[in-house]
């Protein structure tokens, strides 16, 4: 529903409807003149429909009695072909998808027809339109007036989506549903008792209903239970039903005994509906009997009379609820005073040949309010049938339609608003439509972007501008976007117009609601950074095969000395797959006296931001140990913007045990040297001596 419109505002329409037929019904009053202009001027449709029963007395049809100028307008027949004719034959719907049904029962029960916002397929109309209805027995027939709420539904919808789902939601959870037994009272209750009572379930549960039941609705609910028991219908009833804070709401209760499941005990389902609103203003109707009363104090539109020079002579009291201004203010001024000066200017013509032909006016207006500010109204004029002593007298009935003229407004705005940005955005927006997605509108930057015009781009489908390698993945990413509802986003390659291709970003999102449906893309160029992107993919190729094809071990280790990554030459020079060493820290492979060694050239490395050159002892999967030579290279990305280390590893086992066997040698022959009785000594190429043995002292 519209925020701020009141379908009970409108409830007085059934009762004055009843009125205004009386004529019709068991009990005759004369309407006057006036009374029937007033009825005439009603913005909303009237009928009188009478009964049309079978010969078993079942009820098979409605037959037009009586229709005003609303409803034959429009219906867009003639009161000729609707008075007399059967509802089906006009309105053959009205059986399987229409309120037909309800009528009967309004007809049989005397409970009132109350339908808002009701979806309805129009035989004559040709489309399905939205209305509230209200409809009320009148002898063996009803009294029926409806409002076509078409656009506000629509306006409605297109505002606030999500708001009519929450709304829906919190209008169908107010319920109370209670299950007890005979024997042991209730034995559950739904937590919303606490919202709709005032009282928590753990309150009530082990009492019966009646301990709850206003004590002068307690004898027809004990009749209507025994009777429910024992037939075993269901019962719908209304009581009064005591609440936490010691007062009474009328609730509508259906009751339903459950079958029985092989114990003697039976239970029986109760479903309460708060319907003390409804019930407070059914009977503050019934008790009425001035139907002019109730036409202005219940209704939301405003009524008034005045004559042709625009001085009102009769106004309704709702004007103090819509317009803030009391009656005694309105009564003897010009309608102009309360309307704006350009609204009055652009009427003129109409208000003038208004008069001339004594024909009807609808319109849209604006009316100043008591705090000075203007209201979109919508208003029907009329003439009084048969004028009176003094001059012809005008009916004018104003529905406000304040918040449907913003929301429309708004509305307008925002499509103006958004038209803008597209037209001004860098990114190509392209409006779409059907299963085929043809192209009905583009900004202007598709030509920078494309090569394309904008009308040169309309009626295109995507298998137009798509590269052929890329079409089936973006149709199949298309279908399964429009099954589900969600946005799509994907890159694929568009033709441009000079038949080159280029790489860009579609982000598409259905707009709800459109059928056939409709759909906004928007394309981002991206050819720049996806050709980069295939640049370095095959820079990164080309030197992870340089890595894996090197005899050195290629080792990559994040900040914390867990390898990443190592080059598959890892197992014949290491004897590690790649796969078992990634994962696990470097240092648990390297001998322990050397780890401290390895700790302390890390944190040099790190510091320096300098490779360190260093030998240690690397463990096999045989737990020995041999001598690999490393050299440590800080860097700044090691994938996904860490840092870490690059590491390359060579087996040096020969190196350090020929080292280790020079040195044992040099040490032997210093020994012998030294231990020998004739004198040794080593002199360079240009006759320095360096070194002389012991024996020479002697």
């Amino acid at each position: 529903m519209v925020e701020g419109y009141d379908p009970s505002s409108r409830r007085a329409s059934t009762p004055l409807a009843s009125k205004a037929v009386e004529s019709h019904c068991p009990t005759p009053v004369a309407a006057d003149a006036q009374a029937q202009a007033m009825l005439e001027s009603m913005l909303d449709p009237f009928i009188l429909l009478a009964g049309v029963r079978d010969d078993d007395g079942h009820l098979i049809d409605l037959r037009y009695v009586e229709v005003n100028d609303a409803a034959v307008t429009y219906n867009n027949l003639s009161r000729e072909q609707m008075v007399g004719a059967r509802l089906l034959d006009l309105f053959p719907g009205q059986l399987d998808h229409g309120p037909l049904r309800q009528y009967f029962r309004t007809i049989e029960t005397g409970e009132p027809t109350v339908l808002d916002d009701y979806a309805y397929g129009h035989e004559v109309l040709g489309e399905e339109r939205r209305y509230d209805i209200r409809a009320t027995r009148c002898g063996d027939g009803i009294a029926l007036t409806w409002r076509d709420v078409t656009d506000r539904h629509r306006v409605a919808q297109a505002l606030s989506h999500s708001e009519r789902q929450y709304r829906l939601l919190a209008d169908n959870s107010s319920d109370v549903i209670m299950l007890g037994t005979l024997e042991d009272g209730l034995t559950w209750v739904s937590p919303s008792v606490a919202t709709v009572f005032g009282r928590e379930p753990d309150e009530i549960l082990g009492f019966a209903i009646s301990s709850l039941v206003h004590p002068d609705d307690l004898p027809t609910l004990r009749r209507q239970a025994t009777d429910a028991m024992e037939t075993g219908e269901d019962r719908r009833y209304r009581y009064r039903v005591l609440c936490g804070d010691g007062t009474y709401r009328w609730v509508e209760a259906l009751s339903h005994w459950l079958p029985r499941d092989g114990t003697s005990t039976q239970q029986r389902l109760i479903r309460l509906r708060d319907i003390d609103d409804q019930v407070h203003a059914e009977l503050d109707l019934a008790a009425s009997e001035e139907w002019f009363r109730l036409l202005a104090e219940n209704s939301s539109d405003m009524v008034f009379l005045r004559d042709e020079d625009l001085t009102i002579t009769w106004v309704s009291p709702s004007c103090e609820s819509v317009l803030g201004v009391s009656v005694d203010e309105i009564l003897g001024r010009s309608v102009n005073e309360f309307v704006p000066a350009e609204d009055v200017v652009a009427m003129g013509d109409q208000i003038s040949q208004m008069h001339r032909t004594g024909s009807a006016m609808q319109y849209r207006i604006r009316v100043r309010s008591a705090d000075g500010t203007y209201r979109w109204f919508s208003g029907n004029s009329r003439p009084l049938p048969g004028g009176i002593a003094d001059g012809r007298q005008w009916v004018v009935s104003l529905s406000d339609i304040d918040e449907q003229v913003r929301a429309e407004r708004d509305l307008a705005e925002r499509e103006r608003l958004y038209r803008l940005l597209a037209e001004n955005s860098t990114d190509a927006i392209m409006l779409a439509t059907g299963q085929d997605a043809e192209c009905v509108w583009a900004s202007p930057a598709a030509q920078g972007l494309l090569g394309w015009t904008p009308e040169e781009l309309v009626g295109r489908v995507p298998a137009d501008l798509i590269h052929p390698d890329d079409l089936a993945d973006a149709e199949g990413t298309f279908a399964a976007a429009v099954e589900s509802g969600d946005d799509l986003r994907q890159q694929y390659r568009v033709r441009c117009a000079d038949g080159s291709f280029r790489w860009v970003e579609a982000a598409a999102r259905l707009i709800p609601g459109t059928q056939p449906l409709e759909l906004v893309v928007r394309l981002r160029d991206i050819d720049d950074q996806v050709r980069a992107q295939l640049l370095l993919g095959e820079s990164e190729r080309l030197y992870r095969l340089l890595a894996e094809n090197v005899t050195d071990v290629i080792l990559l280790a994040a900040a914390d000395g867990r390898v990443l990554w190592v080059s598959s030459s890892a197992e014949p020079t290491l004897g590690w797959r790649p796969e078992e060493l990634t994962g696990h820290l470097a240092v648990e492979f390297v001998h322990p006296d050397d780890r401290a060694q390895l700790a302390n050239d890390i944190e040099v490395s790190d510091r320096s931001r300098r490779p360190v050159h260093q030998r240690y002892r690397w463990r096999r999967p045989d737990e020995t140990y041999h001598w690999v030579e490393a050299i440590g290279r800080p860097v700044s990305d090691v994938g996904n913007g860490r840092a870490g280390r690059v590491v390359t590893l060579r087996e040096v086992d020969a190196e350090v045990v020929a080292q280790q066997d020079l040195q044992d040698r040099e040490e032997r022959y210093r020994l012998l040297a030294e231990n020998a009785s004739e004198v040794v000594w080593e002199v360079r190429d240009d006759g320095t001596l360096t070194w002389i043995s012991p024996s020479a002292e002697g």
